[in-house]
């Protein structure tokens, strides 16, 4: 979404929850609702503005939003007992020739719930009493806090998960000897002294 396109969003706002204009207008509040929904298409927008101006008689902040627009992409029918039945088929087959395709062709969270390969062959050869009382739940356990992290990381705009840039070294490290043992700074040459003291005058 760019700022126009937000904009847009924020007028549909105004008109769904009279007297808010005053938040929602302001230049800030859109420069920040604009940052923050640019990670996201504008027609999942709209469907998220538009359910929830459906269902809730209170103005939504971004993270609602947010969260709105997650629920309304993620598949709700994929649930980690879903998942582990799916993954049970597949064990099936485990040792067959297309057991790698097969690996492959499921869902990147339940790849990352087993943990790899190597496991999925190794479950594979493990009777399915075993499978249902040990694997079960933990694989339900995991697959579970891997949806609420996803939720979490969802409700974060894209533009805030990138990490800070590191903070710039110094060219040179002042020598011990070049501090003032009085006050912990360094002693100023002469000429940067004289530099100062022409910019103070200068003002």
């Amino acid at each position: 979404m760019n700022a126009t396109e937000t904009n847009l969003l924020i007028n549909l706002l105004c008109g769904a929850y009279p007297g808010k204009e005053q938040v929602y207008k302001k230049e800030l509040t859109l420069d920040v609702w604009a940052r923050a929904l640019q990670d996201l298409p504008l027609a999942v927008v709209e469907r998220a503005v538009t359910a929830w101006i459906l269902s809730e008689p209170w103005p939504p902040t971004i993270a609602d939003i947010r969260a709105k627009c997650y629920n309304l992409e993620s598949d709700p029918d994929v649930t980690a007992s879903h998942a582990w039945e799916q993954l049970l088929r597949a064990l099936r087959h485990a040792y067959s020739p297309e057991s790698q395709e097969i690996w492959d062709q499921l869902p990147d969270i339940t790849k990352l719930v087993v943990g790899g390969y190597a496991t999925f062959k190794a479950w594979g050869n493990t009777e399915t009493t075993s499978l249902q009382s040990v694997q079960r739940p933990m694989f339900i356990k995991r697959f579970e806090e891997y949806q609420r992290r996803k939720r979490k990381d969802a409700a974060i705009p894209m533009l805030f998960r990138e990490p800070f840039p590191a903070l710039p070294e110094l060219a040179e490290k002042p020598k011990i000897s070049e501090f003032n043992g009085n006050k912990g700074k360094p002693i100023q040459a002469p000429e940067d002294k004289m530099e100062a003291l022409r910019e103070r005058l200068a003002r």
